[in-house]
């Protein structure tokens, strides 16, 4: 909880989406949404992985998540995801 908090390279492309070093090709990704929060936006995307395929990624108040969705529109389906409780919970108080 002292440390700041990274910050963390993302980049969507018309190939898919990286995050960090990682890369999300969009015929691996099922969809997304956009979960809009007082205490911070995320997006979230369903990838086909068969551990942990809700992948949350916070979306700076900077962002316009309507520009953000109308343009992962035109690759991904939107899906009704939502993060699970307990996840938001820990980041909330740091981890």
């Amino acid at each position: 909880a002292n440390r700041k908090p990274d910050i963390v390279g993302i980049a969507i492309s018309e190939e898919g989406i990286t995050l960090r070093s990682y890369f999300y090709p969009f015929d691996k990704i099922k969809g997304f949404a956009i979960d809009e929060n007082p205490l911070g936006n995320h997006l979230l995307i369903e990838s086909d992985r068969l551990v942990a395929p809700l992948i949350s990624i916070p979306i700076p108040f900077s962002i316009d998540t309507e520009a953000l969705s109308a343009l992962l529109k035109t690759r991904l389906p939107v899906k009704p995801l939502k993060e699970h409780v307990y996840h938001r919970l820990m980041e909330h108080i740091g981890f």
